[in-house]
């Protein structure tokens, strides 16, 4: 009894410490990235991408927008068992008419961050879908 409770309570405290935890803009690269296209300016992307972001349950974490550079994240979830995860996002131009960007997934995990497992891998398409459909509806 007394080794479910001291594990309760660890599974608790890392709960917490996941759900605390931000990205920055100066973190290192994800491995987990995916490339899309926009041919919206540069500025119009970022805008799009920061509205996607509050009106679909994720933070903005920090904001560059001299590098082009986003860093959302969503949080910890007992209900579905993750950590929560880490979204950075980089905004560049390819040529005068497009946009490149390039959005990562990281685990907010202080154990594996590197480690996504299906549940990572439905959050990053999740996210990376629903940034493709708000570009597309600002065209």
């Amino acid at each position: 009894m007394f080794g479910i409770i001291i594990a309760l309570i660890i599974s608790i405290g890392i709960f917490v410490l996941n759900q605390n935890k931000k990205g920055s803009v100066d973190m290192d690269t994800s491995k987990n990235i995916t490339t899309i296209k926009s041919n919206l300016s540069l500025q119009k992307t970022l805008k799009v991408i920061i509205k996607f972001a509050q009106n679909n349950g994720y933070k903005v974490d920090d904001f560059d927008e001299s590098k082009g550079v986003i860093i959302l994240s969503d949080s910890a979830s007992f209900s579905t068992n993750t950590n929560g995860y880490i979204y950075p996002i980089n905004i560049f131009e390819k040529n005068e008419s497009e946009v490149m960007i390039q959005i990562g997934t990281d685990n907010k995990s202080l154990i594996n961050k590197s480690f996504l497992g299906p549940l990572g891998n439905r959050a990053h398409e999740n996210c990376v879908n629903g940034i493709r459909t708000a570009l597309y509806s600002e065209y």
